[in-house]
């Protein structure tokens, strides 16, 4: 669950040309992989709205960001955000691919109207069979 974890930032600057933010130069590799696969989502119907919720997935992950990118300052951009409370974690009930896709479109459009309130949002995905082998998450970005 963490390197899927780590690998899926939805940040406040993605796919702007889609009516979302878009990603600047020197973010996260993570981010500009999901505003590709976020605006494929975009075209999709929405079916069904899964919640973003925080439990003990969400938590565990922000232990990790709290002691290995925080707490060893990997992450230029993570520190002004976690200063000011602008860094959200948060597990996706998503157990599909499509489903987590829809999930980030969700989140994205929460970060567009936050006003700043959020900078980064770092959306967990524990719930997807195929993904507990990380060659199956691979094979869902590539």
């Amino acid at each position: 669950a963490t390197a899927t974890a780590s690998a899926t930032w939805a940040h406040g600057d993605i796919a702007r040309s889609r009516g979302l933010p878009s990603a600047s130069a020197g973010q996260n590799l993570a981010g500009s992989m999901i505003a590709g696969m976020m605006a494929g989502a975009m075209s999709r119907k929405r079916w069904a709205v899964r919640a973003l919720v925080q439990d003990q997935h969400s938590a565990a992950v922000g232990r990790w960001v709290d002691t290995m990118i925080l707490g060893l300052r990997l992450c230029p951009f993570a520190q002004p955000a976690a200063q000011r409370d602008g860094l959200k974690v948060v597990s996706s009930t998503g157990v599909t691919s499509d489903e987590v896709l829809e999930d980030l479109v969700t989140e994205a459009e929460l970060l567009q109207a936050a006003d700043g309130e959020t900078a980064t949002t770092l959306v967990v995905c524990p719930h997807v069979p195929e993904w507990q082998d990380f060659g199956g998450f691979h094979e869902f970005y590539a």
